[in-house]
């Protein structure tokens, strides 16, 4: 069973204004433009990452956020860049016993390897972002990062 067919089951009962939503309302041309112009025609999908209802609920968790502890002195995102680390894609392959040179490789075998095993890739980028970390914010300013909350989501 998918994310999806368990938010409409759990969420997709009735409407904002209390109205049980009928499969008539849904083959009704009208209902169903009802229910999208206000967003109830997809508010099932809002703990499906990615999706616009669940953007719209971590804007608002970011917003509540700024409310209750102030602006952000300092804001970061990162992103992995696995398919141009090499070492991963070299890890990965030294695990499964391949012996070829990683920059040898097209970007579809480079992907295949990844998908293989996505626990070490996601791991080795941890390790990476916790190296930078150490070296470039705690070891600069330890006593402001002592004296700050930290909020790492991931």
């Amino acid at each position: 069973m998918s994310n999806v067919q368990i938010s409409l089951r759990k969420d997709f009962s009735k409407t904002g204004t209390g109205k049980t939503v009928t499969s008539d309302m849904i083959c009704r041309g009208e209902g169903l433009k009802q229910l999208f112009k206000s967003d109830e025609g997809i508010k099932f999908l809002k703990p499906i990452r990615g999706t616009p209802p669940f953007w719209q609920k971590t804007q608002k968790d970011v917003l509540a956020m700024i409310r209750q502890i102030g602006i952000p002195a300092f804001f970061c995102s990162f992103s992995s860049a696995d398919l141009r680390w090499s070492e991963i894609v070299e890890s990965i392959m030294m695990q499964q016993g391949i012996a070829v040179n990683a920059d040898e490789l097209s970007w579809d075998e480079k992907c295949k390897i990844l998908r293989s095993n996505p626990v070490t890739a996601a791991r080795m980028f941890d390790h990476r972002f916790h190296l930078f970390l150490k070296n470039s914010y705690y070891v600069r300013c330890p006593s402001y990062w002592k004296s700050k909350r930290l909020f790492l989501q991931g």
